[in-house]
């Protein structure tokens, strides 16, 4: 769970993107995600994506939309489906600070134990490919969360 979009009912940073694409937006290509701090790269987006947002259908919503607390806590309930921390913004940690990285985790798993009443939480590394995240953020979700996962194979 990237806490920040379901509290805020926001698209993904990365979505709009898309749609940005879809929708034949210009300067997107400068946008760059995977590199970048998510506040820049929020400030980057927020300045393309209120020129197209009016295009955004709401069957495109619908897709798109982040899981809603309560909808969140009623798969909980039929105890088929856990949830784990994805940090809060769904930031790269890579791309952060060091008090910003471990403030990303922090409040996530937080927020994954209150809405869903969990005691033990998971945690997936956002694009979890190798150099996305350092020894030190291992150390900070072992912490707080009983197992982690990324991308990369073995």
């Amino acid at each position: 769970m990237a806490s920040k979009y379901i509290e805020k009912q926001c698209l993904f940073p990365f979505d709009k993107i898309r749609l940005l694409n879809c929708w034949g937006a210009r300067n997107i290509a400068t946008i760059d995600y995977l590199n970048n701090p998510i506040s820049q790269f929020r400030c980057q987006l927020s300045q393309i994506w209120h020129k197209h947002k009016h295009f955004l259908t709401e069957k495109q919503w619908e897709i798109l939309r982040p899981l809603t607390i309560e909808e969140i806590r009623k798969m909980k309930l039929t105890g088929l489906i856990d949830f784990g921390a994805h940090t809060h913004s769904h930031c790269i940690l890579k791309n952060e600070s060091r008090d910003t990285r471990k403030k990303e985790i922090n409040i996530s798993v937080k927020r994954v134990k209150e809405i869903t009443g969990q005691y033990g939480v998971s945690f997936s590394y956002p694009n979890g490919q190798i150099g996305d995240f350092s020894e030190e953020d291992i150390l900070c979700v072992k912490r707080f969360c009983y197992c982690a996962v990324s991308g990369i194979s073995g």
